[in-house]
């Protein structure tokens, strides 16, 4: 056998290692934390579904981002997490006027990214998965619970 093809059958050899082993760990480490982000996630989606009761729409993306100040919160779990006490929150909340404008259709992954990274630094949050929990607020415009809130009309005050 030639050198080179030892040498590539090493590297590939390699890779399949770590990926093995990449596998292994992950499946390690759900089965001993999934229960407490199952746990944590039903948790805060109860709090989100509780908060949303007295805010509006963009109420609850502002209570969000001040969540995601705490350092706590700045983990891909934790953003994963704030994601569920968003659309919790969202589900419950009044409209909000003009809340759905600029936000883009629920058909395209990398502009809902670009789009929530932008809205993120724009409003000064610096949590790096600030985009990851703004991103289901296209989804939250384009839901049939929201066209149905739209719908009702308003009853005015006193």
């Amino acid at each position: 056998m030639s050198k080179a093809k030892k040498t590539l059958l090493l590297i590939f050899g390699a890779v399949a290692v770590v990926v093995v082993v990449m596998a292994l760990a992950t499946k390690i480490w759900w089965a001993v934390k999934s229960d407490d982000i199952k746990i944590a996630a039903r948790d805060a989606a109860n709090a989100g579904f509780a908060a949303g009761l007295t805010k509006d729409e963009k109420a609850c993306i502002t209570a969000s981002f001040e969540r995601q100040k705490d350092p706590s919160k700045q983990t891909p779990t934790a953003a994963m997490v704030e994601g569920y006490w968003a659309a919790g929150c969202l589900e419950n909340a009044k409209v909000s006027e003009r809340f759905c404008e600029g936000v883009p259709a629920t058909t395209s992954p990398v502009t809902i990214g670009q789009w929530a990274r932008a809205y993120c630094n724009q409003h000064g949050v610096r949590n790096p998965y600030c985009g990851a929990t703004l991103s289901l607020v296209p989804q939250h415009c384009a839901s049939d619970d929201r066209a149905q809130k739209l719908k009702v009309p308003v009853k005015p005050a006193g």
